[in-house]
C-alpha cells in the first residue's frame, strides 16, 4: 500500500529541488551546458549549445509549474 504522504513529501522535495536550477559551462566538450540543482547539485542533463540548455530549464519551470497548479487545484488555461 502506498504512503500517499511520503509520496507528496518526496513531490514537494522535487519541486523545491527543480525552482533553483542554473547553467554551468563545465561539462565536457562535446556538451559543456549543463543544467544543474542550486540546492542539491544534481545535474538535469549537459547539452552543447547554450540555447538548448536554456530550453531544458524552461521545461523545469513549466514542469514546476504545472505542478504547483495541480497542487492548487487549478490548472493554467482551463475553464473550471
Amino acid at each position: 500500500m502506498t504512503d500517499w504522504n511520503k509520496e507528496l513529501q518526496k513531490a514537494t522535495e522535487r519541486m523545491a529541488e527543480l525552482a533553483t536550477a542554473v547553467i554551468r559551462k563545465d561539462g565536457p566538450p562535446s556538451k559543456p551546458y549543463c543544467v544543474y540543482s542550486e540546492k542539491t547539485g544534481r545535474n538535469f542533463g549537459c547539452y552543447p549549445s547554450k540555447k538548448q540548455a536554456q530550453k531544458r530549464l524552461a521545461e523545469i519551470e513549466k514542469f514546476k509549474h504545472m505542478s504547483e497548479n495541480q497542487n492548487n487545484g487549478h490548472c493554467r488555461g482551463c475553464d473550471y
